[in-house]
């Protein structure tokens, strides 16, 4: 099986290592959205009435709620990904197998890792690369990552190679060099904290640049439709509009949700691929403006005998103009105050679905977490 949502971070076993170094971004873009990593030989791989425990005489390095997959077992009905349930010890790992494969112990050089998002690297150069997904507008996603302590990003229609595209966004006139994703607050192999959380067509990837909390929000892919045909041309892309490494605190890589607040927030054209580029803006529920709620927002948590939480759908609209073009795809707004929940937590919800808190910039408060469906689908 694959798994429709895959969660990453800087605290796990293998991750790549990102820091005010050139090149350590598409480091962590490649690991997680391509090829995955935290690879390890498998000693022995056996189920009982459907519970498998895989043996990891290294290590697994693996938690509860992680996503892993097996590779080069035989039979083949061992092949694919898994969600770990228990990790009894550091060498073993327990999971759910469907009791119709009747799986016998595996044989073979099995391996384990953690699968990529399912993306291809389309075209690659010196501290450069275009990422590109597999389904949905697959729009190419260019890094530059020639700057230690921030990335210079771009989407296009299409383009031809590393360099050459059509229908760049936001537009060259505007953003010469793109916008930035902010990696660190120095120039040193410092680590800097970091999670990544994608499907098949949209990643959201949180840095924690200053190790301080206050995290750049970055997002890039499609968006998720109301209803009726995919929006062609629903392909977002963000980040500051600015190249200062000094500052998370520029357009959507902060929270804020109000609809005045454009900076930095891009689609790919307006609406049916006419006029070019265009900002967005977003809304989320009237009670905050802010994803992460705030410090004064009128809901309780947890709410009354239910231990719940109350998260809200994220609308994106089309700057200067009331069209609704979507909404953004397993990223939602709590209602609550931003730091209710702690950065990076697992939080359960209905029908089994769990969310994963990411911290990020939260003003007039340092930071604050904002739920991401870890579960899926997302569309």
């Amino acid at each position: 099986m694959n798994f429709p949502v895959h969660y990453y971070d800087s605290g796990m076993a293998g991750a790549p290592v990102l820091a005010g170094q050139p090149g350590s971004l598409l480091a962590l873009l490649l690991g997680c959205l391509v090829d995955g990593f935290g690879l390890r030989s498998v000693d022995s791989l056996t189920q009982t009435g459907g519970l498998a425990v895989a043996t990891i005489s290294t290590g697994h390095g693996l938690r509860p709620g992680d996503v892993f997959a097996i590779a080069g077992a035989s039979p083949t009905g061992w092949v694919g990904e898994w969600r770990a349930l228990r990790t009894p010890t550091p060498a073993t790992v327990e999971f759910a197998v469907p009791l119709d494969l009747n799986l016998p112990t595996a044989t073979g050089a099995i391996t384990m890792r953690r699968p990529g998002a399912g993306w291809e690297r389309q075209f690659t150069a010196p501290n450069k690369a275009v990422f590109r997904s597999l389904a949905g507008n697959r729009r190419p996603l260019r890094v530059d990552d020639s700057d230690a302590q921030f990335a210079r990003v771009r989407t296009y229609l299409s383009m031809a190679d590393i360099d050459t595209g059509e229908g760049a966004c936001p537009p060259l006139a505007i953003r010469p060099t793109g916008l930035t994703w902010r990696k660190s607050s120095t120039r040193d192999a410092t680590p800097r904290s970091w999670a990544l959380i994608a499907d098949d067509r949209t990643l959201y990837l949180v840095i924690d640049a200053a190790g301080d909390l206050s995290a750049g929000w970055y997002a890039f892919g499609d968006l998720a439709a109301l209803g009726g045909a995919a929006d062609a041309y629903g392909t977002v892309v963000t980040g500051q509009e600015h190249d200062s490494p000094s500052s998370a605190d520029i357009g959507f890589a902060r929270d804020q949700l109000t609809a005045a607040d454009e900076t930095g927030r891009w689609l790919i054209s307006r609406a049916g691929g006419m006029g070019g580029p265009a900002r967005f803006t977003v809304q989320g529920h009237r009670a905050t403006d802010r994803l992460c709620g705030q410090g004064t927002v009128p809901y309780p948590c947890p709410q009354g005998d239910r231990n719940a939480v109350v998260l809200h759908p994220v609308l994106i609209f089309e700057s200067g103009s009331q069209v609704v073009r979507g909404m953004l795809p397993g990223a939602l707004q709590s209602l609550h105050a931003a730091q209710v929940i702690m950065p990076y937590e697992r939080t359960s919800g209905p029908s089994g679905r769990e969310y994963r808190w990411l911290p990020m910039r939260s003003a007039p408060l340092p930071w604050g977490t904002a739920p991401h469906d870890a579960t899926g689908p997302w569309r």
